[in-house]
């Protein structure tokens, strides 16, 4: 209701310079929400890239270890013990 008062006695130009204005204002939040978001993941990212690293590095390990003729790697190769 206020809306439409407000829409009987405001000019095109000022309509459109309020459309503006809530359209400017949208996107200055979105793009602090992006930043955020940003810093959020980067942060994260910092916090777990050593335990990746560790996990990465336990997995190559695991991966060259063979038992019985059986490797543990999803890969077989030719060469493989069993084949």
């Amino acid at each position: 209701m206020v809306i439409l008062a407000v829409l009987r006695v405001a000019t095109p130009v000022q309509i459109s310079v309020a459309i503006l204005a809530v359209v400017l204002a949208a996107t200055h939040v979105v793009i602090h929400v992006q930043i955020l978001a940003v810093t959020l993941v980067q942060r994260l990212a910092a916090h777990l890239e050593a335990p990746i690293l560790v996990v990465q590095a336990v997995a190559r390990a695991v991966e060259h270890l063979h038992v019985g003729p059986v490797a543990l790697s999803p890969v077989r190769h030719a060469t493989d013990p069993g084949d």
